[in-house]
């Protein structure tokens, strides 16, 4: 299980997180961060979202579905390699 994060700041100021080019959402908007740092720690806390036995944390955030991983999870799930 291999994600890629980063952070990066829109043309507001606001910094702004992507796992594998997909955006983190706070609710169902894209997430907006003050700082580097609050992007980076969300996008840390979440990393492994929707991957099988994933610790869920119920923050109002949440990335925006990544077919590959449900892909990956559902393969898991019945023994097919992924």
């Amino acid at each position: 299980m291999s994600v890629s994060l980063r952070v990066e700041r829109d043309q507001q100021g606001h910094w702004l997180a992507y796992r594998d080019d997909y955006p983190m959402l706070q609710d169902t908007t894209p997430a907006r961060f003050a700082t580097c740092r609050d992007a980076q720690r969300a996008a840390d806390a979440h990393e492994l979202d929707m991957f099988p036995n994933a610790k869920v944390i119920d923050d109002g955030y949440s990335w925006l579905a990544d077919p590959e991983i449900e892909e990956r999870s559902i393969r898991r799930l019945v023994g097919e390699p992924a």
